[in-house]
């Protein structure tokens, strides 16, 4: 497990570096919390299909690779649920 919080000004583009160490990591469950890093792996996540991404707090959609969890009462068992299925469905 790896774990990289975006340091400096706090925007999509400064987040997209911390998120490309990681993919070069060769990570297969992305987590992703806060408006710029949630943004910078929805742009990403087309590219990365091998890759899980788990979106918390994102409203939109979710694709093949892409999961999303809304904040609010049950934050945790809806994240933890969301990360158990895309490390299952790598099994």
């Amino acid at each position: 497990m790896r774990y990289a919080q975006v340091t400096g000004e706090q925007g999509a583009g400064n987040a997209s570096p911390f998120l490309d160490g990681l993919l070069q990591c060769s990570c297969d469950v992305v987590l992703a919390v806060g408006d710029p890093e949630v943004t910078a792996a929805r742009a990403t996540a087309p590219q990365h299909k091998k890759v899980d991404f788990v979106l918390v707090g994102d409203a939109t959609r979710a694709n093949v690779n892409v999961r999303t969890v809304a904040t609010g009462d049950g934050l945790r068992a809806d994240v933890a649920d969301a990360v158990e299925h895309a490390v299952d469905t790598r099994g």
